[in-house]
């Protein structure tokens, strides 16, 4: 018989163990790289993955999965499905934290342009803004003093550089592939809810 299937609570707690580890290594690097005017698009999704995919989407499935003494095929299935939804769901989180109506989502809209917090949105815009623009940016990106006026330019140019559009796209695709991983009913409801989520 498998392994798996004998000790189900030694698998889960290795899953957990290693959702610990995970998460320590996404704070990690969010700490590190929030002020880096180096940060890649490749830097944000390995934060977001291991803040966000991993923690509040793949390892929980693979605990329960594996306390139901679920077989590895199923864990690999399961990690298709999880890993990318979760990076839509913190793409979506990270534009409607500064775009979202602040009485849907609970939280300021300006609370991640003040701290500089590295995003997809931050990312794109710096990467594709002209000269003014980016040092604008550089200057007003974690600034916790920024004024109400600087907040609304940060957005205006998240937009015209293409950082908006090209998150909501992102997000879009990764849903789209997660939807594409399974065909159980529970699982694609939840993509299809991410789909049109305002808070």
């Amino acid at each position: 018989r498998n392994s798996l299937i004998l000790f189900p609570a030694a698998y889960g707690l290795d899953y957990f163990t290693a959702l610990k580890n995970e998460v320590e290594l996404g704070q990690y690097l969010d700490l590190r790289l929030q002020q880096s005017e180096r940060i890649t698009e490749r830097d944000v999704i390995t934060i977001i993955t291991h803040k966000t995919a991993k923690n509040s989407f793949e390892r929980p499935l693979h605990i329960g999965a594996a306390l139901a003494g679920a077989r590895p095929t199923i864990i690999k299935t399961l990690s298709r499905y999880a890993l990318p939804l979760g990076v839509a769901f913190q793409i979506q989180d990270d534009v409607l934290g500064v775009f979202g109506n602040e009485k849907e989502t609970g939280k300021p809209t300006d609370s991640d342009i003040k701290e500089g917090k590295p995003t997809l949105l931050k990312v794109i815009a710096l990467k594709n803004a002209g000269g003014k623009e980016k040092k604008f940016l550089l200057k007003t990106l974690g600034n916790l003093s920024a004024s109400s006026g600087d907040v609304a330019r940060v957005r205006k140019i998240f937009r015209s550089s293409g950082a908006y559009d090209t998150a909501r796209r992102r997000a879009r695709q990764l849903l789209n592939k997660a939807k594409k991983s399974t065909s159980r009913i529970l699982l694609l409801g939840l993509a299809d809810f991410l789909e049109n989520r305002k808070f």
